[in-house]
């Protein structure tokens, strides 16, 4: 099987749909796909079993903890860039890549008029989306952080819903005005990237348990020249990056 450059997919989509809607459906289809890699990591990370977030945690809880936060807020974020921005329709309003801007360059007729009800609909299922990211991400909400004010938790289920509704426009899309349907399984050219960083942890992880044993039974049997003997880890692997923030 081969595959076209971005380039090639982009000239192409600029080809049969015109400069403005080509130029901007590509880059919504591209924004998208990244969104999909970024949640498919995500949900194989932490959604795919105790087990797996048992392995991340057993190699370090909190950074695990810290890139599953950071991961779920960037799936936040990106879901209020494709369909929230351009959606006020007010005349100031930069022009963004989006759903909306999508829907505002296909001409007037039945087929816009069926991808402006499936733009809706993804706006609908990404809402609570939209609020979490203006009160708790992009911006800080005073009452919300002080207690006063709650909002509803958004889940991986929101992420999943606002995804699904996005697939469809971009399939009524596709099979409208390119005569083609979309399938929004990722595997070329990414294959199981994610799943071979697991198994690398948890090799390393048993790696790392048979080593300290040996230590231990060194130790034990007070073999000090056997101990002093054992390969240690190199310099780059040693040391934290250090900054100088604050200093005169």
């Amino acid at each position: 099987m081969t595959y076209k450059t971005s380039e090639e997919v982009r000239s192409e989509y600029i080809s049969l749909l015109g400069e403005d809607l080509g130029f901007v459906w590509f880059n919504f289809k591209q924004d998208f796909h990244i969104l999909q890699l970024e949640w498919r990591i995500y949900n194989s990370f932490f959604s795919s079993g105790p087990e797996r977030i048992d392995l991340l945690c057993r190699a370090s809880a909190r950074t695990a903890q810290i890139i599953e936060k950071i991961m779920f807020r960037s799936a936040l974020l990106s879901l209020r860039r494709l369909v929230k921005a351009g959606q006020g329709g007010k005349s100031k309003e930069p022009e963004t890549i989006s759903i909306h801007r999508v829907v505002a360059l296909v001409g007037e007729g039945s087929t816009k008029s069926e991808l402006t009800r499936f733009a809706k609909l993804a706006s609908d299922e990404s809402e609570l989306a939209f609020t979490w990211v203006d009160k708790t991400i992009a911006h800080v909400d005073i009452p919300v952080r002080a207690g006063a004010s709650s909002i509803s938790p958004v889940t991986k289920s929101h992420v999943d819903a606002a995804m699904e509704a996005i697939s469809r426009f971009i399939n009524c899309f596709g099979q409208k005005l390119l005569g083609t349907s979309y399938v929004f399984d990722i595997i070329a050219p990414y294959g199981n990237d994610e799943l071979a960083l697991l198994q690398v942890i948890y090799d390393g992880l048993s790696v790392k348990q048979e080593r300290e044993d040996l230590r231990d039974r060194l130790r034990a049997e007070r073999d000090w020249k056997a101990l002093q003997a054992l390969p240690n880890y190199p310099d780059w692997l040693m040391n934290r990056p250090r900054t100088d923030w604050g200093k005169d």
